[in-house]
């Protein structure tokens, strides 16, 4: 029996101090079935950067034109 697909979903915005920490610490964890869905609320920094260096399936760049704050639920709403 397959284990149950957990995904992770992270909104980002110039989040570039830190989104590799987020990725490093799904990629560490013991439970292998997930998947990092990671929405780019149009960062200006090197986040999509950072993001793509990774090299894992699991791992998923979503970009969007930049919505604030305000609209995370909008945000939320762009992972698959």
């Amino acid at each position: 029996m397959s284990l149950p697909l957990v995904s992770i979903i992270t909104p980002t915005y110039n989040h570039q101090e830190y989104i590799a920490d987020c990725i490093n610490s799904a990629l560490t964890q013991s439970y292998k079935n997930w998947e990092i869905l990671i929405v780019d609320d149009d960062s200006t920094d090197q986040t999509a950067k950072i993001v793509k260096s990774f090299h894992d399936r699991r791992i998923k760049y979503i970009h969007q034109e930049h919505q604030g704050g305000y609209k995370l639920a909008t945000t939320y709403n762009k992972a698959p």
